[in-house]
């Protein structure tokens, strides 16, 4: 017992070292999330940011507005460290003139702060369709928009707020995207995209990594993962695919090493659009075994970073990612 008492205690000290971050997301927190809030204490306090995403439109019970912010209140740290995205159909758009310009659009935004108990530091931009409509066509922002929206954010600090970082939200390896990376009223780099779709090597999201990491306009730009997962744990292994999609970055697969992990502006975020994806327990009663939700899954980055980073003498192979044991062997 002894021994374990020692792991752990060590465990949990190396799990504060430099290195990558993990941050966690809204949509879909269940109602009670802050009534729960020992269920997932863990995630509430280590967690390092916030998606601010307030999506639960297939939830058969709908979060209120004093229930998301209850649950953004139980976050220790992430809470001062939001994000929200600004989709460019989400302001006018082609003929659609009724939803007020870029700059309304923000203030609208910033506005979550009071309601959620929140502090935005993160603004996502990215192309959208109407209504999220895959059918439709898209629209994307142009470098003088992405300008319009770094220009309100600046007047915005002056006014006294916190920096607030401008992130390219990128879900393929084309030309345009590229651009609006490299563009310097971008401050950071957000990839989107499941874990099989990494696999696939859909949108060339591989040559993507390794271009952001290499090209001497973005490769110092933080680079967040932002990771969607839609089934529910009877049909993925939550626990399990997040855990390998942080391994196979660093593996021969893909970057062949961990020192892209090994920097402390590298952000995981797992993240849902989906229901029937269940965001707590993150352990069982006992407390010592991940469970196979997203905290479990969030929670197990965190505590076991030093592993995935090659910072300690233990190998992180692929028969250790299905391991739910909280004290790591």
């Amino acid at each position: 017992m002894r021994f374990k008492a020692q792991a752990l205690c060590l465990l949990m000290s190396c799990a504060s070292a430099a290195g990558y971050q993990v941050y966690t997301a809204l949509p879909y927190m269940p109602t009670d999330a802050a009534q729960n809030a020992s269920l997932w204490k863990g995630v509430a306090a280590k967690s390092q940011g916030l998606n601010l995403n307030t999506s639960d439109t297939q939830a058969a019970k709908r979060n209120s507005p004093e229930t998301w912010k209850a649950t953004v209140s139980t976050y220790q740290k992430a809470r001062t460290r939001g994000m929200i995205a600004i989709p460019r159909t989400s302001w006018n758009f082609g003929k659609s003139t009724k939803k007020g310009t870029l700059e309304d659009r923000l203030a609208k935004q910033f506005k979550q702060e009071n309601k959620l108990d929140a502090e935005i530091r993160w603004v996502m931009l990215y192309g959208s369709q109407p209504g999220e409509d895959r059918s439709k066509d898209a629209y994307g922002y142009t470098r003088q928009e992405i300008q319009r929206a770094r220009v309100w954010l600046d007047k915005l600090e002056k006014g006294g707020h916190s920096p607030v970082r401008l992130c390219w939200n990128v879900r393929n390896s084309s030309k345009d995207e590229k651009d609006k990376c490299e563009d310097p009223n971008v401050d950071a780099v957000l990839i989107e995209g499941s874990p099989e779709k990494w696999y696939d090597n859909k949108g060339k999201r591989q040559e993507f990594l390794k271009w952001v990491t290499t090209n001497p306009k973005t490769r110092t730009k933080p680079l967040i993962f932002q990771v969607p997962f839609n089934r529910s744990p009877g049909e993925e292994d939550i626990f399990h695919e997040l855990r390998r999609f942080v391994w196979w970055i660093s593996s021969d697969c893909m970057m062949g090493s961990a020192e892209l992990l090994r920097r402390n502006d590298v952000i995981i975020l797992p993240i849902t659009y989906n229901a029937k994806v269940p965001f707590l327990p993150e352990t069982n009663e006992a407390g010592n075994r991940y469970q196979n939700t997203l905290a479990g899954a969030a929670l197990s980055l965190i505590e076991q970073r030093p592993f995935f980073e090659g910072r300690t003498g233990w190998t992180l192979g692929a028969q250790n990612l299905k391991d739910r044991k909280r004290i790591a062997k």
